[in-house]
């Protein structure tokens, strides 16, 4: 008989790494044929993907931005008795406060507990991080898990989050810039994820306003978040020089045509971006933290820059524009990189081992 899992993690939206690696959990073909998947979220506009994929899912109202969750007890009452009724065998949270949450229930319910890690949080030691295994997403977050919440590494088990590789079609660059109103000419430079100080938006857009002037061709997209966020960065941008998108999809078609894809974030745990485009084989640059500084190796299959740095992002942007076979042989080599540490298939074989390693213990 199939086991039972479930799966937990706010703010299920599409500009959102944790929320794209859940999906490909609650969709993966290799987990549905060992476990029912079940899942709980507190909302999301990426909502409709669950109902599309025919996830099996419930709604609960539980808030992740406050140190004191006032409804704790009744989220408390509300997820023991779904994992009654459901018969949870593991609970696999993505979060801090449900992690804390589910630990607080499983041994009246035999559960066993499991938690990736995806970014660098601090405080609450005492509450944190007490499930049976611990995934984490990058070196460099287990580092840290070890370092700052003394976790012994025994509980961890470092796994990077997996890509799957898509076959897609499309018609020629030239058609899909003329379907978004981009010259053929123009050179793009890629930007995907929430628009905010701490992804480094504003890094890019300083970087880029120091290029415009020298290199006429190149373009920038920015896709994930409101425009009017970036309004005081953008408006001295010619429209000629630079899009903006609200959160979309499908992304395929937007990696089809860059021409390098830029990571500025402060802090990032891996970035879904950066394994993306290793897996289109596009250049590119990363600021030099956290699991992107794990990951790339300067100059070899890829380009990193000191966070907040916008004059040493602007150098390596510069150097692929000026050194494209170079960038482009990067490009390859991340891609063989993100193929052999990032391959689903690899990643749900592990996950199930962790799995079925834990369902074992007494």
């Amino acid at each position: 008989m199939k086991k039972n899992i479930l799966y937990i993690s706010p703010n299920f939206n599409l500009a959102c790494g944790v929320s794209k690696h859940v999906y490909t959990l609650l969709t993966s073909e290799e987990l549905k044929e060992k476990f029912n998947l079940y899942y709980i979220t507190n909302g999301g506009d990426a909502i409709f993907k669950l109902d599309k994929a025919n996830v099996n899912y419930r709604i609960v109202n539980f808030g992740t931005d406050t140190a004191f969750h006032l409804d704790f007890f009744n989220n408390k009452k509300e997820l023991k008795k779904f994992c009654t009724e459901n018969e949870i065998d593991i609970i696999h949270s993505h979060h801090r406060y449900p992690e804390f949450l589910v630990n607080t229930i499983k041994k009246s319910l035999r559960l066993k507990t499991v938690v990736t890690v995806h970014n660098f949080v601090k405080g609450l030691k005492h509450f944190s991080y007490k499930s049976d295994r611990l995934i984490a997403i990058s070196n460099a977050v287990s580092d840290h898990l070890i370092n700052h919440f003394k976790i012994s590494p025994d509980r961890i088990k470092v796994l990077y989050n997996c890509v799957c590789n898509e076959n897609n079609t499309f018609e020629s660059k030239k058609e899909i810039k003329e379907k978004f109103g981009i010259q053929k000419q123009k050179s793009i430079l890629l930007y995907i994820g929430r628009f905010s100080e701490e992804k480094g938006t504003d890094i890019l857009l300083k970087a880029f306003k120091l290029l415009i002037g020298f290199y006429q061709n190149i373009f920038l997209i920015m896709i994930g978040g409101d425009k009017d966020l970036l309004l005081s960065e953008v408006n001295d941008i010619r429209s000629d020089r630079i899009k903006t998108f609200p959160t979309i999809e499908n992304l395929a078609e937007f990696y089809s045509i860059a021409d390098m894809v830029i990571l500025p974030s402060v802090s990032e745990g891996l970035g879904y971006t950066m394994l993306e485009a290793g897996l289109y084989k596009i250049p590119f640059i990363g600021s030099r933290t956290g699991g992107i500084a794990d990951f790339i190796e300067e100059g070899i299959n890829g380009y990193l820059f000191e966070p907040g740095n916008s004059y040493d992002l602007a150098e390596k942007i510069k150097f692929i524009i000026e050194h494209t076979d170079v960038a482009r042989y990067s490009a390859l080599k991340l891609n063989e990189k993100v193929l052999r540490l990032c391959n689903s298939k690899n990643y749900f074989e592990k996950l199930n081992n962790i799995y079925n390693l834990l369902l074992a213990e007494t």
